[in-house]
């Protein structure tokens, strides 16, 4: 049995219609175990239809995981778009869990050109508003802050440990390409694959850090300035396979969601899964 369940970031090419359920069922039908809900450009489907993801989760066993919307900006400049995005949050996570998701994934912030300890403060401000309205809202879904692709958003390693380490029912979402990316092409080998996980274990625990991930996988195109697109696995300088050996390595366990290109996504996914049942490991020092 896989210490991870595998899956796509939406609905795989293979659905012709793109309708959300079919591609639930789809997951299970290619011998996937996940499907991540993309509500990256608005949250609009009514509650009762979130009844219907559910369902069809529990049918077809799929486990479910949602990402909220893009047009999110905790340390904006603007107040009223911070009030729009803690709302965007909280709104996702409602609906996520009453579509049987257990973790929402969105990304914190943008740098606007200010320095990272000055977002950094009003991030945590803002953050402090959505968890009190999802405790109001008797939530029990995992909120998961994205390692982001480019410097000059708020959301680096060390930052997504942190927002995890502060604050409740927040999990960090760890985007291994986008840490490869937003570095100019580092952290791609395995030892620092190793001590990113050792970083994550040291800052919020091994058992909520390390065995209950919510990890984003691809290969990418970047820039000095960090990610420019998700590229398939095979044409991408990520050392994928030694990623995963570190995952198993580190007795890691969770949920893997590839977000590889539209068109070769299902793909990819099952390449994870087949490489990671082939990964073998020596005993841990």
């Amino acid at each position: 049995m896989s210490d991870f369940l595998f899956g796509t970031a939406g609905v795989p090419i293979t659905v012709e219609n793109g309708d959300t359920i079919s591609g639930i069922k789809e997951i299970s039908v290619l011998g996937l175990d996940a499907m991540e809900l993309e509500w990256v450009h608005g949250v609009r489907m009514k509650p009762e239809k979130c009844d219907e993801f559910r369902e069809a989760g529990k049918t077809h066993r799929v486990s479910l995981s949602a990402h909220a919307p893009y047009y999110i900006n905790l340390a904006s400049l603007e107040t009223e778009k911070i009030e729009a995005s803690i709302g965007r949050i909280v709104k996702s996570a409602v609906l996520g869990e009453r579509a049987g998701a257990t973790d929402i994934v969105f990304h914190p912030a943008f740098l606007m050109k200010r320095e990272r300890i000055e977002v950094e403060k009003l991030v945590f401000e803002a953050y402090a508003d959505v968890i009190k309205r999802y405790e109001n809202e008797g939530l029990s879904v995992s909120l998961r802050p994205e390692l982001t692709g480019k410097e000059s958003a708020y959301g680096n390693l060390e930052e997504v440990i942190k927002m995890s380490k502060e604050f409740p029912h927040t999990l960090p979402c760890i985007d291994w390409a986008h840490l490869h990316a937003r570095t100019g092409g580092a952290w791609n080998s395995y030892n620092e694959w190793c001590t990113a996980l050792e970083m994550i274990g040291d800052g919020i625990g091994e058992e909520r850090g390390l065995r209950r991930m919510h990890i984003h996988l691809s290969g990418i195109e970047y820039t000095p300035k960090g990610e420019r697109k998700h590229l398939p696995l095979k044409e991408s300088d990520l050392k994928y396979r030694e990623l995963l050996r570190a995952l198993k390595q580190f007795g890691c366990g969770g949920r893997i969601i590839c977000e590889s290109p539209h068109a070769i996504m299902h793909e990819d996914a099952l390449l994870i899964k087949r490489s990671y049942a082939r990964v073998r490991i020596s005993s841990r020092k």
